[in-house]
Formats: C-alpha cells, sequence, structure tokens
C-alpha cells in the first residue's frame, strides 16, 4: 500500500514563478527610471571628470556646462569647469566660474585660490595677493598657501613680507630636510632683496646646516662677511 504524500510542488512552483516575477518588474522599473531621467547629477560630474582626465577638455566642458545651466548653485561643478576652461586656455571663463562660487561661498578656499593662481597669471599679482590672504585667513598655516602668497608677494616687491610667509612654512615640524631648504633659500633671497643681509645670511647659515656639502652655499655665505 503507498503512503500519500502530503502537500504538493505546485504551490512552490507558483511562488517561485511569482518572485521570479517580481524581481523582473524591479529591474525593469530601475531600467525605465533611469531612460526617464538619465544620469543624476554625481553621475554627470564623474563623468565630466573622467573626461578631464583623460585630456578630453571639450567633452569634459560641454558636460559641465550643462550642469551649471541646470543649476547655477552646484559649486562643485562650476570648480571643476573652472579647472578645465584654465586648461584649455580660458582664464576669463575659469574666472568667472571662480568669482561665481565666490559669491555664494566667500570662504572656499579652493576657488580662492585657483582664482589668485589665475589673476597672477594674467598679470594681476595684487588681485591675487589679496584672494591669497582671505585663503589664509580661513587656513593660516597651509604650506602651500603661504608659499605661493610668499612667491606672488616678491613678483609685487614686498620682500620682507615674502619672506615673513616663507618663516611661517618654516615653523612646520614636518617639513621635510630638503623642502626646508629650498625654502630657507626663497626666504634668504627676500631677505636680500629686502637689503636685510644679516637675516639674509642668517636663512643660508640655516639652510648649510641641512646640507654641508653645498659649496656654492658656503662661499655664498662667505660673500657676507
Amino acid at each position: 500500500m503507498q503512503t500519500k504524500r502530503v502537500g504538493s510542488s505546485a504551490p512552490q512552483l507558483r511562488i517561485t514563478v511569482l518572485l521570479g516575477v517580481l524581481v523582473l518588474v524591479a529591474v525593469g522599473a530601475s531600467n525605465l527610471t533611469g531612460c526617464m531621467f538619465g544620469p543624476s547629477k554625481a553621475e554627470q560630474l564623474s563623468a565630466a571628470k573622467t573626461a578631464y582626465d583623460r585630456g578630453d577638455f571639450t567633452k569634459s566642458a560641454e558636460q559641465l556646462k550643462g550642469l551649471v545651466a541646470a543649476d547655477g548653485g552646484n559649486l562643485d561643478a562650476r570648480a571643476q569647469l573652472g579647472l578645465v576652461l584654465a586648461a584649455m586656455g580660458d582664464n576669463a571663463g575659469a574666472l568667472e566660474q571662480y568669482a561665481a562660487i565666490l559669491e555664494r561661498d566667500p570662504k572656499n578656499v579652493t576657488a580662492l585660490y585657483r582664482l589668485a593662481v589665475i589673476e597672477r597669471i594674467v598679470g594681476k599679482p595684487a588681485q591675487a595677493s589679496a584672494h591669497f590672504a582671505k585663503a589664509l585667513e580661513v587656513k593660516p598655516t597651509d604650506a602651500k598657501l603661504l608659499d605661493e602668497a610668499a612667491r606672488t608677494k616678491m613678483i609685487l616687491g614686498d620682500f620682507k613680507g615674502a619672506a615673513a610667509l616663507w618663516g611661517k612654512v618654516l615653523e612646520s615640524p614636518k617639513l621635510a630636510p630638503r623642502l626646508r631648504k629650498k625654502i630657507l633659500m626663497l626666504q634668504g633671497e627676500a631677505y636680500q632683496d629686502a637689503r636685510s643681509y644679516g637675516r639674509a645670511k642668517a636663512s643660508f647659515v640655516a639652510a648649510l646646516k641641512l646640507d654641508p656639502k653645498d659649496r656654492a652655499l658656503e662661499a655664498r655665505i662667505k660673500s657676507f662677511q
């Protein structure tokens, strides 16, 4: 006598089929949403950055201009667009983007820094110096900002101001010996241009201690005697 099996595989089959249908519906809805609305802003920005990294500046600029046109408050897109335009030689366009960022976020260090660098390139060192100073109000110990600000002051003929800024760079205990020597040399030259020969010699002597075999520097120090 055969024992009758309890239950049936039919309900299980129906459940399996139903689950498969639900998965297909979910995937289809996701694809449909992508087709209807297109890539997100983050995805478009990422694509623009990828194009920039590949050297396709024209494509990157087109994508970023579309993002900015759709949302003028997209500061990330504006910052990237400024970078791309500068790479294309459109300094005026880049300056416009960074100025627009600063209207919305006056303490945006990236925009202040890039704006200042371009201003210096186009022959506006006074404006560049002012923007470096504003960036330093936000990040007063940033070595890169201090160095660029000092170089700009050298262009303006403010040699003591440049030396003082390089002095702030030297305050960092994390400065590598080779870089420390370089900054000391720049500071010494700034003091020398300012005719502050005692301070210039002190900077050069400090640099020589980091590289005792530098005969050219040793001879330069002796010229102060």
